[in-house]
């Protein structure tokens, strides 16, 4: 693919960078139809795809059993059953951990309150304030 450049004298810089510059220029050409080969290819090979059926849905039109199968057992369906019922001993261990984190929440905004109350109240006692001078 790439070839040897033409040797050329290394007292002429001028004609070494022009030599480098078509050198260049080839390789650049040749990467420019290597990507429209593929392409090419890649569109030939999307439109077969498009053709074709998507999936596992070939095999339903095979076997109807198959079919009705399926409707019944997708794994939406099955989740969604197991969801339903679920224990109950499960629900109680979800709802102490909501309140746990609830907790854990009035927590952290009591202590935001807390710390806004005291950094107010050392702005006002850093200020400037009277001081009483005695004559004497």
């Amino acid at each position: 693919m790439a070839q040897e450049p033409p040797e050329i004298p290394e007292a002429d810089p001028l004609a070494a960078e022009r030599a480098r510059l078509r050198e260049a220029a080839r390789a650049l050409e040749e990467e420019r139809q290597r990507l429209r080969r593929l392409a090419e290819e890649t569109a030939s090979g999307q439109e077969e795809r498009r053709r074709r059926p998507r999936g596992c849905w070939p095999f339903f039109a095979l076997d109807p059993e198959l079919v009705d199968w399926w409707r019944a057992n997708r794994p939406s369906r099955v989740l969604l059953q197991f969801l339903r019922d679920l224990p109950d001993e499960f629900l109680e261990h979800l709802r102490a951990a909501r309140r746990e984190q609830l907790l854990a929440l009035r927590t952290f905004v009591d202590y935001a309150l807390e710390y806004n109350e005291r950094t107010g109240r050392r702005r006002r006692e850093r200020g400037p304030r009277e001081v009483p001078i005695e004559q004497g």
